[in-house]
């Protein structure tokens, strides 16, 4: 199909992602990803343009304060997201014109997940649920249409309310340093101290370019040791590389979805 579909959501946790997606060929090719993280959301995509590499826009929510973090090649050939639940997102530009997207979760999404990625909970036998609950033996029409979102549904479109978040301090929390690992700087914002490493790397010639606190538009081309310097107090967190900043612990294992 054509359009803006979901392709992963985890309601209670005020989480989704959704690609959009053109004609290409017999098929379909992605061309960008949104994604909702409470009350964040980001846009990554070359849409518009798909001779030119991804734009990052950010529209809503300071990445830096909310744990998020931003990591590609210097070509741009590759874009990483990486989030504090231990979610990502990668973009993977094999030539201009198409996209790979991969995409990892968290055990915490185990029985709480679901969209075009199916649903992790152990069972191959509801793969493809639909929206409404519906479970098609296969993979149908009906199916992929359950998870089409149109105007302000998409959130290449629209912007969804924002959510008090329960259980939140109103003030922010110190975030330790443990040190290095292989000779990279390590953030630990986890209760338990324990980091977690991703799955999914940045490969190549890589660089953080989370946009500083108030920024967003096109990928900086700064480099990590010309970013600003990490805060000391208060919410803003601040990452050098994508998988040694933690923000929860997450004692479960981590489930894997390609598309």
């Amino acid at each position: 199909g054509v359009g803006d579909y979901t392709i992963f959501e985890n309601v209670e946790d005020h989480f989704e992602a959704q690609v959009r997606t053109y004609r290409c060929g017999s098929g379909s090719c992605i061309c960008g990803v949104a994604v909702r993280d409470k009350n964040t959301l980001v846009r990554l995509s070359n849409c518009a343009d798909r001779s030119q590499t991804p734009v990052l826009e950010v529209v809503r929510g300071d990445l830096q304060c909310d744990g998020v973090s931003v990591t590609r090649t210097r070509g741009g050939s590759e874009v990483l997201l990486s989030y504090p639940s231990g979610r990502q997102v990668k973009l993977s530009l094999p030539n201009l014109g198409w996209q790979n997207l991969y995409m990892t979760i968290p055990g915490s999404d185990m029985n709480h997940g679901r969209g075009l990625c199916g649903t992790p909970d152990g069972s191959t036998t509801n793969e493809f649920t639909r929206r409404n609950g519906h479970v098609d033996s296969t993979n149908t029409e009906s199916f992929l249409e359950s998870w089409r979102n149109i105007g302000n549904n998409s959130l290449f479109v629209g912007v969804p309310p924002p959510v008090t978040l329960k259980g939140q301090p109103d003030e922010g929390y110190f975030c330790t340093c443990d040190g290095r690992v292989n000779n990279r700087p390590r953030v630990n914002c986890t209760l338990g101290g324990d980091v977690t490493n991703r799955l999914l790397h940045c490969h190549g010639n890589c660089e953080d370019v989370t946009p500083p606190t108030g920024g967003d538009g096109p990928l900086p081309t700064w480099s990590p040791a010309a970013a600003p310097p990490a805060p000391g107090i208060g919410r803003s967190k601040w990452s050098a590389s994508e998988y040694d900043y933690v923000d929860r612990d997450l004692p479960e294992p981590v489930f894997e979805n390609d598309h």
